[in-house]
């Protein structure tokens, strides 16, 4: 009984440990789409769509462009704060002309975010 009971736990470890955090974009007040690939979320969100991304690290190639407004909302950055899901771990945020009015918050950047200008 002690070794089903061990094994349970360390399955239920694993999985917990292993489940891939879904990333929420919420359109309106009603329109809610999931997605597991952050260029895709984004790339699927439309203008002032908010982003829900959960605890974790994501991986955003180095000259994506954000060139909507979009409030993009993480679990946290604190690491004392989020021992139950992780922190909210972005590479770099690049916001374009079109971006003007979005937010990040939440989010722990490892790199920087650039405000791109023009004509």
């Amino acid at each position: 009984m002690k070794n089903l009971l061990t094994f349970i736990l360390l399955l239920t470890i694993t999985y917990t440990a292993h489940a891939q955090g879904r990333i929420a974009v919420q359109q309106d007040s009603v329109t809610v789409a999931f997605y597991t690939d952050l260029a895709t979320a984004l790339d699927s969100a439309a203008p002032n769509s908010t982003v829900y991304l959960p605890g974790g690290g994501f991986i955003l190639a180095t000259n994506y462009v954000i060139n909507k407004p979009l409030n993009i909302i993480g679990v946290g950055y604190n690491v004392d704060s989020t021992q139950a899901t992780n922190q909210t771990v972005l590479p770099q945020i690049r916001f374009g002309v079109g971006a003007d009015g979005s937010s990040i918050s939440g989010c722990y950047l490892t790199s920087y975010v650039h405000v791109l200008t023009g004509t």
